[in-house]
């Protein structure tokens, strides 16, 4: 799925590294880690299941909060 639900941004490392994981063994490796290097990822391995309507909810969930404005 080509959304931005389904995005995040990791290093040409990282990404070359796991490009032949499946979607449970890179959920694996990443609760494994002690690393955090896309905190959109790592918010992404909290679902149970990554399907096109978990992606979706996500993308809401994303777009609300980045929409959501705050005052520091």
């Amino acid at each position: 799925i080509d959304n931005f639900g389904n995005l995040c941004l990791i290093s040409a490392k990282r990404n070359s590294e796991l490009s032949n994981y499946s979607p449970t063994a890179k959920k694996q490796h990443y609760h494994s880690s002690d690393t955090i290097e896309s905190l959109k990822q790592r918010l992404m391995m909290c679902y149970k299941n990554w399907d096109e309507k978990t992606v979706d909810q996500h993308q809401a969930n994303m777009v609300t909060l980045l929409n959501t404005k705050t005052t520091i």
